[in-house]
């Protein structure tokens, strides 16, 4: 179920760069009208967190899907959105989020979750309806759907007791290993962490290492690996044997 790219070759470029999208500092309620924070939908519509979570999957968001920008490309024009999406933040404790091996169609390296020890990572607990979950399964071919192993604690807002900590949430763990400097996982740092001291890079600064052309050549050669799989599979081919 992919959603449609820019057409203009520059947004193209300006969304591969800017991956892994904002995301806010606070849990949140996204649907087809309105992106609000959690507690000003739960007291506009008189329900609790509780009610509105029941029947719900929890699926962490470490990469684009913790970002409301994303959320809303894959569900926008589906009358699943009208049902809201609930996303809630938490610091998930001995992981980081890191470099896979994989480049997404429009042209960024995707992110995994990886085991770091003493490592705190802030990301987003998505709450999905059956019917979002059977969506997001079609955006994520390249990932297995396993459970999140690990302590957590919530970022702003307190999970109701009857969503206790013993409740399964699950990720997308990428198929693909993750790209390395010095034998360990770089790190994507635009993702907030607490204990991280690994190499951490930002998109454009791991896609110009990918790349592997003059500064002036990104651009373009970004351009061609959103147009062209066979090349964009040769980037990360050649990736994996020299990050290392």
């Amino acid at each position: 179920m992919p959603w449609p790219l820019p057409t203009s070759p520059q947004d193209r470029v300006d969304l591969a760069k800017s991956y892994p999208f904002f995301a806010p500092d606070y849990s949140y309620w996204l649907d087809s009208s309105c992106c609000l924070r959690l507690e000003e939908r739960l007291a506009s519509s008189g329900k609790t967190l509780g009610t509105v979570l029941e029947g719900r999957t929890p699926v962490v968001g470490h990469g684009s899907n913790r970002s409301p920008e994303q959320l809303k490309r894959k569900y926008q024009g589906h009358d699943t959105f009208d049902e809201g999406v609930v996303v809630t933040g938490i610091w998930l404790e001995d992981h980081d989020v890191v470099f896979s091996s994989h480049m997404a169609r429009y042209g960024s390296v995707a992110a995994d979750l990886a085991p770091a020890p003493g490592v705190s990572v802030q990301v987003f607990v998505n709450w999905l309806t059956p019917v979002q979950l059977e969506m997001m399964h079609k955006t994520e071919s390249s990932y297995s759907f396993i459970p999140v192993e690990g302590n957590w604690s919530p970022l702003d807002w307190q999970i109701p007791e009857m969503f206790g900590r013993d409740f399964p949430v699950y990720y997308y763990k990428s198929n693909d290993d993750p790209l390395k400097r010095g034998g360990q996982p770089i790190s994507i740092a635009a993702i907030p962490s607490k204990g991280r001291q690994g190499l951490s890079l930002c998109q454009e600064e791991l896609l110009a290492l990918v790349h592997q052309v003059e500064p002036e050549e990104l651009d373009r050669s970004i351009l061609r690996s959103i147009d062209d799989q066979t090349y964009r599979h040769a980037l990360m081919a050649a990736a994996q044997k020299t990050f290392v």
